[in-house]
């Protein structure tokens, strides 16, 4: 019987001075339980996407992103461009390397820590242990994507981090705190046409969060109900006029379920297409990376990519922790 052969497309930024002893541990307990490994490298941003794309076709078994979100969204985008049947596609895993790691937090992967920065060979052994599940992804003007999209303020500052790689090396996840806190005192919102389904409404908005998973920002559960396997994308329209809003959206968030303080508006939407218009241009996110500018036409793309859970919850499904027929590592 042919080995099942894996692709791990790696982010080389990612990681530190020990991202390669970390790859070479994964390496070794992939390779120790019959896989045939093959480590590809991008030198160019986006190339995760076309690294991927190459790899379905190639005919690889599993495909494993090496870095952070952003790693992992493009991989999601090559795998769902591909041509083929999306159960019959290379499974999809992740080894933890990035600055925010918040999608494998979500699912349960180890992440990196102070105490233990790298957890290659942990991931890899908890991919062999895991369960395939097929999951919905989105598409947002063409592009895929596994997390979410985003609107507005967390695109500003996503592309005020991403400018200054240097800094986001050197600081890591607090480069982002310190972009927030730089943007909020300029931070003007925006007024956006908003369309669910079909339905529009329009609102005085600082940032909308089109959301497939339930974490954000690594520590806030913002879409508690969200499910990744429902064929829906959860909106979210943080209202108000100026950077203070941000503030206090925040702090209800962290505060919650506190009566004592009540954050501006937030309105919910559930809906399988959404369009966000704008008289003038709003900066997007997909994935805690940049992509251009409003208008923005988003489609849920339902249960299209095999995804490994380590340890799959009960939350994080519409059917719990029932396995799906015809998918397993």
């Amino acid at each position: 019987m042919a080995k099942k052969k894996v692709l791990i497309i790696v982010n080389p930024v990612a990681g530190g001075s020990r991202g390669a002893e970390g790859l070479e541990e994964a390496r070794k307990v992939l390779k120790s339980a019959g896989w045939s490994v093959v480590i590809r490298f991008t030198d160019a941003p986006g190339e995760a996407s076309s690294l991927a794309y190459a790899g379905v076709l190639e005919g690889f078994d599993m495909i494993l992103a090496a870095g952070g979100d952003g790693t992992i969204g493009q991989v999601v985008d090559g795998i769902l461009s591909a041509p083929g049947d999306p159960a019959e596609k290379p499974q999809m895993g992740i080894l933890p390397m990035g600055t925010g790691n918040v999608l494998a937090k979500d699912l349960g992967y180890p992440i990196p820590n102070p105490i233990k920065p790298v957890v290659c060979r942990e991931a890899a052994e908890v991919i062999l242990d895991g369960t395939v599940y097929l999951v919905d992804a989105g598409r947002a003007n063409g592009k895929h994507f596994l997390s979410w999209c985003g609107v507005g303020f967390d695109a500003k500052v996503t592309q005020d981090v991403e400018s200054n790689p240097e800094q986001k090396k050197r600081l890591g996840k607090a480069a982002f705190v310190v972009a927030g806190m730089i943007a909020i005192n300029t931070y003007k919102g925006f007024k956006a046409n908003i369309i669910v389904d079909g339905e529009e409404t329009t609102k005085n908005a600082v940032m909308i969060l089109i959301s497939n998973i339930q974490l954000y920002a690594r520590f806030v559960r913002v879409a508690e109900d969200a499910k990744i396997d429902d064929g829906l994308l959860d909106v979210y329209v943080f209202e108000g006029k100026r950077g203070i809003a941000i503030a206090k959206h925040i702090a209800g968030l962290l505060l919650k379920p506190s009566l004592k303080f009540k954050p501006p508006d937030v309105t919910y939407f559930r809906g399988k297409h959404i369009e966000i218009k704008g008289k003038d241009p709003i900066p997007i996110h997909l994935d805690a990376e940049p992509y251009g500018l409003t208008p923005l036409y988003v489609d849920v793309v339902p249960r299209s990519l095999r995804l490994v859970i380590p340890r799959p919850s009960e939350r994080l499904f519409i059917a719990g922790k029932v396995k799906q027929k015809g998918v397993s590592v």
